[in-house]
């Protein structure tokens, strides 16, 4: 058996990380780094949805239950698919081997989040891998 300060020991440790459990639910940090643009997004409330406000680069303060952080990338991207064989139409094959450079505005992320809901990886590999 455990003596008195030993329990009182394991008590104190039970309940600290019993808090910094729980607090992640209620406080949490993210890094907006240089050359990305973040975007908050309310989860609930009258003012669900995106704010008009980018996000600045730096460290940012939220709570996760009811906001969640975005960050988009606004320096260039490449983005290189896998090849692919189309048929003409006298018969002939040709492979398209489509790799896409393309940036995103600052000023534009939350109209893109806005209209997309996705983030940027979702986003090619989905609408603009079928453009």
């Amino acid at each position: 058996m455990l003596n008195k300060k030993a329990r009182w020991i394991l008590l104190t440790i039970i309940l600290i990380v019993a808090v910094v459990y729980v607090m992640k639910w209620f406080c949490a940090i993210e890094r907006i780094d240089a050359g990305h643009a973040g975007i908050r997004v309310n989860l609930v409330g009258y003012h669900k949805g995106v704010d008009d406000i980018t996000e600045v680069t730096g460290w940012v303060v939220y709570i996760p239950l009811f906001t969640a952080i975005y960050e988009f990338p606004t320096y260039t991207q490449v983005k290189d698919y896998d090849p692919f064989i189309v048929n003409a139409k006298d018969g002939s094959e040709f492979t398209v081997d489509p790799t896409f450079s393309y940036y995103v505005d600052e000023h534009s992320v939350p109209r893109i989040f806005r209209q997309y809901r996705r983030t940027l990886p979702e986003l090619e590999n989905g609408y603009l891998k079928n453009v």
